[in-house]
């Protein structure tokens, strides 16, 4: 359909598409393409194998590459195993306790265990799950239903894993039990999801080459996703590194206005300015210093009568009232009129930050 487009695109539209794109895929969990630990941490679900699936994660890849290339930060939060392996670190028992810690206490109980390990009957296998394509993916139905539960009606199959070959006429005995209980937890944190890491890397690497951040830890790799004191947004850093235009400056009655409005705001409020003004909630990583274009508050002015007409200034300061204040998130400019009260102010601008309305706002 050829529809005419209310804005176009500096930057910022690419960044709330990217942050709406990602918003999907990981904090509502299209098609369970993720799974999460009991502290919801996110890793890929590894009964995703099709084809599609892992062209999926080729594209999930690119798009947190892009997401850290840009300097963006979001509420995703993976699991440790998972940001290892991005880091081509590779997992050992001990990164068990933080991906499934009951797995981790019951292996290491078979360590203890003074009973016949006989008796317990195991072998050096296992049964996983995995999606089958059944080539009705396709179906317009089916899809619908995907995108509105977030769940998928694929036919699973069962199928028997051998941690070693031969593996499932195995008996794990005392004499093979430490073999056992590292090769379970080798499975669980780096082969199980091999396939969707290797898809989910090659996309990543191609906007963000693994040496550049080789030298993180994954505490700091999860900073550089998700921000660090996300829940504090520092007004004082934010007014020191703002700039000022059309008219105003810092010692104008309408900035002076602004900042005691939002220094008043509740987190969620400030959060909410922040993504109308720059297209995300968070504040830079290293503070609003290293925001690119820097913040700005512009004035906005009503198109005025000619100069000394009484009327026409009375009617250009009533509309200067009623105006919403708008947002140039391709300069992470705020275009703000200036009201005649803290009051006006507040309330204009609270209703423009959460009113969602996009370049329609007027």
């Amino acid at each position: 359909v050829s529809t005419q487009s209310t804005g176009i695109d500096g930057g910022g539209l690419f960044k709330e598409f990217l942050h709406d794109i990602l918003f999907q895929v990981f904090n509502k969990n299209f098609r369970n393409y993720f799974k999460t630990t009991s502290d919801n941490l996110l890793y890929p679900n590894n009964e995703k194998v099709t084809e599609e699936d892992l062209h999926f994660y080729y594209l999930f890849g690119r798009m947190l590459g892009k997401l850290i290339y840009e300097g963006f930060v979001m509420d995703i939060y993976f699991a440790r195993h998972f940001l290892k392996l991005l880091l081509r670190k590779y997992n050992l028992l001990d990164d068990l306790a933080d991906y499934d810690k009951d797995l981790y206490n019951n292996l290491l109980f078979l360590k203890t265990y003074t009973g016949d390990l006989a008796e317990l009957q195991l072998t050096f296998s296992l049964t996983d799950e995995f999606e089958v394509d059944d080539g009705n993916w396709f179906d317009e139905d089916r899809n619908e239903r995907a995108r509105l539960t977030g769940e998928t009606d694929r036919v699973k199959e069962k199928r028997i894993v051998e941690l070693l070959p031969g593996g499932k006429e195995m008996v794990v005995t005392r004499e093979n039990l430490v073999q056992y209980i590292h090769l379970m937890a080798d499975y669980k944190l780096n082969k199980q999801i091999k396939a969707q890491m290797k898809h989910f890397m090659a996309g990543f690497q191609e906007v963000v080459p693994i040496n550049w951040i080789r030298s993180f830890n994954i505490t700091e790799l999860q900073s550089l996703i998700s921000g660090e004191n996300v829940n504090i947004i520092d007004v004082e850093d934010l007014k020191k590194n703002t700039k000022y235009g059309g008219g105003y400056s810092e010692n104008s009655r309408g900035v002076k206005n602004f900042w005691k409005v939002v220094s008043e705001f509740t987190t969620e409020q400030k959060k909410a300015l922040l993504k109308f003004v720059t297209s995300c909630s968070h504040p830079p990583l290293l503070g609003f210093k290293y925001l690119r274009p820097p913040f700005c508050i512009h004035q906005v002015k009503s198109n005025g009568g000619e100069e000394g007409d009484i009327f026409s200034s009375l009617i250009s300061s009533l509309q200067q009232e009623e105006r919403l204040p708008t947002a140039s998130t391709c300069y992470n400019t705020l275009k703000l009129p200036e009201y005649s009260s803290v009051e006006k102010l507040k309330e204009k601008l609270l209703y423009a930050i959460f009113s969602q309305s996009g370049f329609d706002l007027s």
